[in-house]
C-alpha cells in the first residue's frame, strides 16, 4: 500500500518504546512547568521513545509533489526539525505553524532559542505571534518575542509564511 499523506507514511514507520518510568517523566515536565497548579493535578505520563526521519529525507522517499502547510510541536526539538528540512522548505515553500517554547528547548535540548528565532527568520520573511483570538501579529524581532513570552504563558505559537 502506497501512504496517500506523510502522516500514513508515519504511522507506519515510527516506533515507539517506553523509555523511563512515568515518575521520571513528570520530574522533566516539573523542570519547565512551574506553575503551582501542576501540584494540584495527576498526570499520567509516558515517555516514548520514537525513531525519526528528517522531512528533507522523507519527502524524497515518498516524491512530495507538494507541500502546502506544516504544523510543528517537537518540545524543544523544532531547531533541529527545521534544520533537517531546510531543502524542502526552500523547494515548497510551506506556511508554517510552530510552537516557540525557550523553557523546553534549553532544558530538555540544550538550545539556544535564539538560534532556532534566527533559523525561522532566515528561512520565513514574514513571522507573527498568534494571538489567543487568532488574530496574528507581527513579531517585531527576538528580544519582543522573548518579552511575550516572558511575560505570558511561557511559549506562543508563532505562523510564519513567505
Amino acid at each position: 500500500m502506497t501512504p496517500k499523506t506523510l502522516a500514513d507514511y508515519l504511522a507506519r514507520k515510527s516506533r515507539l518504546e517506553t523509555s523511563r518510568t512515568p515518575e521520571a517523566g513528570i520530574r522533566k515536565i516539573k523542570t519547565v512547568v512551574t506553575q503551582p497548579w501542576l501540584d494540584t493535578i495527576s498526570l499520567h505520563h509516558q515517555s516514548e521513545t520514537v525513531s525519526c526521519v528528517r522531512l528533507d529525507d522523507l519527502a524524497m522517499s515518498v516524491d512530495l509533489k507538494r507541500l502546502d502547510f506544516i504544523k510543528l510541536d517537537a518540545e524543544g526539538a523544532e531547531n533541529a526539525v527545521l534544520c533537517g528540512g531546510l531543502d524542502t522548505l526552500s523547494r515548497y515553500r510551506p506556511a508554517l505553524i510552530a510552537e516557540f517554547n525557550p523553557a523546553c528547548m534549553t532544558r530538555y535540548f540544550e538550545r539556544d532559542p535564539l538560534d532556532y528565532y534566527n533559523l525561522m527568520a532566515s528561512i520565513y520573511p514574514s513571522i507573527s505571534l498568534i494571538e489567543s483570538t487568532g488574530e496574528l501579529t507581527p513579531v517585531a524581532g527576538y528580544a519582543w518575542l522573548n518579552e511575550r513570552i516572558a511575560t505570558g504563558k511561557g511559549w506562543e505559537d508563532i505562523f510564519c509564511c513567505f
